[in-house]
Order: structure tokens, then C-alpha cells, then sequence
């Protein structure tokens, strides 16, 4: 089991195939998140809780350079959210938000 795991984290630090399984769970298949858009992140972060600092561990870890802007831009044109549910969700303010929604987004 330890040998299939290392060769699956392995597989997942490409970007294309980290890419690949993403829009795949996520997104219907669609290719949404691109692997040129990917960054290696660190696997190792540190949050706090119950007023103690506490260490996780992931196994691949990757940075969406265009993901905030691109599920802005999902949520506003599906009409799923309003500028202004997104704004209070992230604690944006909504002229922030509306300028992510209008973004245009690299090919």
C-alpha cells in the first residue's frame, strides 16, 4: 500500500496530471484549471487551534494562481451567487469582488 501511495503523490506533483484530476472531480471534466496556472506549494502549514499551534502535513500541495478570479467569474455567470453573496462569503468588499468578475482570464 506505502509503494502505490509514494507512486500516486508522485503522479499528483505534475501539474498536468494534478490539472487533470481537479477538473475532473471538480468541474465535470472541464478543463478549468490549467496546468501552466499551477504552482508547487509548500506541503508543510502551520494553523492554530484551541489556542495551540498545530503542524499539517498534505501531500501535494499547489498554489491556482487564477483561482479566486476564475470561481468568481463561474459563480457570477451561473448565477449560482450574487456579486454581493460572494462579497459576504469571502469579507470582500463588492467593488473588489466586481472587479474579479470582470477580470478577463489568460488563454
Amino acid at each position: 500500500m506505502a509503494e502505490k501511495d509514494i507512486v500516486e503523490k508522485s503522479l499528483e506533483s505534475y501539474n498536468d496530471v494534478f490539472a487533470d484530476i481537479v477538473n475532473g472531480l471538480l468541474f465535470n471534466g472541464q478543463k478549468i484549471i490549467k496546468e501552466n496556472e499551477l504552482e508547487a506549494e509548500s506541503e508543510h502549514s502551520i494553523y492554530k487551534a484551541d489556542d495551540k499551534l498545530h503542524e499539517q502535513v498534505r501531500d501535494v500541495a499547489k498554489y491556482w494562481k487564477n483561482g479566486m478570479t476564475t470561481v468568481i467569474k463561474k459563480l457570477v455567470e451561473s448565477g449560482a451567487m450574487t456579486v454581493e453573496q460572494i462579497a459576504g462569503v469571502l469579507q470582500l468588499p463588492v467593488e473588489k469582488v466586481k472587479e474579479l468578475a470582470e477580470m478577463k482570464l489568460p488563454e
